[in-house]
């Protein structure tokens, strides 16, 4: 019979080193499988069409102004091969992100060319304001390009505009055209867009300081023995006519340039009259310049009272003879025998007395 001692050892043996291998636990743990890598697909090569595009969306050079049709030809040819799925939906939102690209730094290069100290400079803001209105625009235009774009053009379009102030000269008499240039651009959307208060009061003080100043400068310069004087003095007449010179012309400049010019009209006058000498050829065209400003606005509006006056009696010293001889005619214009003479021209015939005139017509032929 077997020894059950032995056979008690030899199971007690048999246990132990069954839990010396498995662990305390006695429960053996699982061989964990290593999970195999997934195979990834190889990435498709582009279109030869989206490959084209690319390859003309690189070559634009958004430093040069000519890129701007480019770039619109360049959104074209992009919307023409999505329309007839010539590229996919991938490669199109690819190629619109490299096209926005290039045209916001497109926009950014433009703004930095700008130079508010350049009169031409304005142009350059009208064309980006186009460019803005264009759909295009809102469709490529990222918004940190946009918000600069509207931040440089504020900063640059007061700058400009107070250049343009500072520059006016009232010395110079062709300054006259840049008062109204600057009123013609404050009657712009982009002066209501970008102006600030402070430039427009800035502006404001300071044309109307500088309009005064250019009227008194324009009159101080009148010279009654200028032969260009009725015109500078008519240039004055027609700015007296304009809404700038009743928006900026202070009453006490007015007052002082009427004033002032009555005074040289009224030198005019008197000069055209000294000057009258029958013994002289050009004495009827002398008269008849006289006589064209006497039938004039401008000499009823402008010649003093004593001028007139002092007119009429030197025509009576200079040409009438003593009362009751006959008269006679001591001139015409246009001069005997003169040809070559508009039918429009008045006919002057100057007697050497004082004239009924309605019995002189009936009497003329």
């Amino acid at each position: 019979m077997p020894d059950w001692r032995n056979i008690l050892v030899a199971m007690t043996i048999t246990v132990i080193l069954m839990m010396t291998l498995t662990g305390c636990g006695g429960t053996p743990e699982p061989t964990s499988t290593p999970t195999p890598t997934p195979t990834s697909e190889p990435t498709p090569e582009p279109s030869s069409t989206a490959q084209e595009l690319s390859g003309k969306i690189a070559g634009i050079n958004p430093a040069e102004q000519a890129a701007f049709p480019e770039l619109l030809g360049a959104l074209q040819g992009l919307d023409k091969a999505q329309g007839e799925g010539a590229i996919t939906e991938e490669e199109g939102k690819e190629l619109e992100d490299d096209l926005s690209g290039k045209f916001s730094d497109f926009i950014k290069n433009r703004i930095d060319e700008i130079n508010p100290a350049e009169q031409d400079a304005l142009a350059d803001f009208f064309k980006l304001q186009a460019v803005q209105e264009l759909s295009e625009y809102e469709r490529l235009i990222d918004p940190e390009t946009h918000d600069y774009k509207e931040e440089q053009m504020g900063e640059k379009f007061n700058e400009w505009v107070r250049n343009r102030v500072d520059e006016i000269d009232p010395t110079d008499p062709n300054s006259l055209s840049e008062f109204f240039n600057l009123q013609r651009i404050q009657w712009t959307d982009k002066y209501d867009e970008f102006a600030t208060p402070e430039t427009h009061e800035y502006k404001e003080e300071q044309m109307k300081q500088k309009f005064n100043e250019f009227i008194e400068n324009r009159v101080n310069e009148l010279d009654p023995n200028d032969p260009n004087f009725l015109e500078e003095l008519e240039k004055l007449r027609v700015l007296q006519l304009s809404d700038k010179y009743d928006r900026l012309c202070t009453k006490l400049m007015h007052d002082w340039k009427v004033k002032e010019v009555k005074k040289k009209f009224g030198q005019y006058v008197t000069n055209l009259v000294d000057n009258l000498n029958p013994l002289l050829p050009n004495f009827m065209e002398d008269l008849g310049k006289l006589t064209g400003l006497q039938n004039s606005d401008i000499y009823q509006e402008l010649c003093p009272e004593a001028v007139k006056e002092y007119k009429e009696e030197q025509l009576i010293i200079k040409l009438a003879k003593a009362p009751g001889e006959i008269p006679s005619v001591i001139g015409t214009l246009p001069l005997d025998e003169q040809t070559d003479v508009l039918v429009s021209q008045p006919i002057l015939i100057a007697f050497d007395q004082p004239m009924i005139p309605p019995s002189v017509e009936v009497a003329i032929e």
